[in-house]
C-alpha cells in the first residue's frame, strides 16, 4: 500500500475520533469500575448506535469533513489532529485557535464554527425526520450508559484517597 493511502487512512481515522465530545470532565468517572464492570454486549451495541446517530445528526459530520479536508489540503494538519486526539484521550482540552483569543472574540469564533460544522448534521436530521443532536441531547442519550460509572465524590477527593488520574 502506498504511503499516501496509509497516511490518508490514518488521518481520516484520527479526525473521525474527535467528532463527539459530550463535555464530560476528567476524573468524573471511576475507571477501575469501568474495567471491572463493562457494559453488556446489548448495552454496548445500543450505546454505539446512539453515538453513531449523534455523530450523523449532530456536528460530527461537519467536524469530520473540516478535519479531513484540512488534512488533504495541508497534510501537516494531521499532526495537530493527532496531538489533539491524544490530549482528549488524557482528559485535557484540545488546542484551538480560540484558546488564544480574548473572551468575546473567542465566543464569537466558537459560535461561528459551531454553526458552520452543525449544518450537515442539521440537514441530515431534517431529511431523516430526526431531531438535531446538540451537546445537551448527546449527554441525555449517553448518561443512562455511563451514569453507573460516575464518581460520587469530587475528583480532588478521589485523588486524595491515593488514586491516580
Amino acid at each position: 500500500m502506498s504511503s499516501r493511502v496509509l497516511f490518508l487512512m490514518l488521518a481520516v481515522f484520527l479526525c473521525s475520533c474527535s467528532g463527539i465530545n459530550p463535555g464530560y470532565q476528567h476524573g468524573e468517572f471511576d475507571m477501575k469500575k469501568v474495567s471491572e464492570e463493562p457494559l453488556s454486549p446489548t448495552e454496548t451495541r445500543a450505546m454505539m448506535g446512539d453515538l453513531g446517530e449523534s455523530w450523523l445528526y449532530g456536528s460530527g459530520v461537519g467536524e469530520t469533513a473540516i478535519a479531513v479536508g484540512s488534512v488533504v489540503l495541508f497534510p501537516p494538519m494531521a499532526l495537530v489532529y493527532a496531538g489533539n486526539s491524544a490530549l482528549s484521550m488524557f482528559g485535557e482540552e484540545p488546542v484551538t485557535l480560540w484558546r488564544f483569543m480574548p473572551d468575546e472574540q473567542a465566543q464569537s469564533a466558537r459560535d461561528a464554527y459551531s454553526t458552520f460544522v452543525s449544518t450537515p448534521g442539521r440537514v441530515s436530521a431534517v431529511v431523516a425526520g430526526e431531531q438535531f443532536h446538540d451537546q445537551q441531547r448527546i449527554r441525555e442519550r449517553l448518561d443512562p450508559y455511563v451514569d453507573r460509572y460516575r464518581v460520587r465524590i469530587t475528583p480532588q477527593e478521589y485523588l486524595s484517597m491515593g488514586n491516580r488520574e
